[in-house]
């Protein structure tokens, strides 16, 4: 039986997890999310979930006994091969959710698993493809003014009032906001990794 553990702050990765039944500890360390444009954009993004759970198993918190899966993960909201990282400004959200009216863009999410009994990372992405409606700079600033997209990839979230901004999605919607569980899943069960599971899952 392994012991699960996030190494993640992100509260939409808790609850994805926690709906799914998973029951697991939230230990994050944090790095510098920096995308290497010398990359695909796929292998960019799992370069970055691949340094976190590096960042981990090397910051001495991983216990010394027991069987243990760490959890690391990175969403990006990619349009036109360009990265829609986390916005620093309101002007800056304003100018991705405009470019990303109208239009289709990619949500990718890199998961890397570092299994402790055999002291190796494994790690996959998901592409989801999202389609915005037309958004009026109105409909826009009355987005951002919520607050809501100043902390997520892309400046919107889908799970909230962003969702209201998505007119389709082709692919996992989990993994849109944070974690394709439904590729966790069939990763967790083709390793053989036996994870402990709430009672609310049964």
């Amino acid at each position: 039986m392994f012991e699960l553990i996030l190494n993640s702050s992100s509260p939409r990765r808790k609850k994805l997890l926690q709906e799914a039944g998973y029951d697991f500890a939230v230990d994050p360390v944090k790095v510098s999310e920096i995308i290497d444009e010398n990359l695909k954009m796929t292998e960019a993004i799992q370069g970055v979930a691949r340094q976190k759970s590096v960042a981990y198993v090397d910051s001495g918190k991983l216990p010394e006994s027991g069987s243990f899966l760490v959890l690391s993960g990175d969403t990006m909201v990619v349009y036109k091969d360009q990265a829609l990282g986390k916005p620093k400004t309101k002007d800056q959200a304003f100018d991705f959710l405009r470019q990303l009216s109208g239009n289709e863009h990619s949500v990718i999410t890199a998961v890397c698993l570092y299994d402790s009994v055999k002291s190796v990372h494994h790690s996959f992405y998901s592409e989801t493809k999202v389609w915005f409606h037309e958004l009026s700079d109105q409909n826009i600033w009355d987005y951002i003014d919520t607050g809501e997209p100043m902390d997520k990839a892309g400046a919107y979230g889908i799970q909230g009032q962003g969702g209201k901004l998505v007119a389709r999605t082709s692919g996992s919607w989990s993994n849109v906001v944070g974690l394709p569980m439904e590729d966790l899943d069939r990763f967790i069960e083709r390793h053989g990794w036996n994870l402990r599971k709430t009672s609310i899952a049964e």
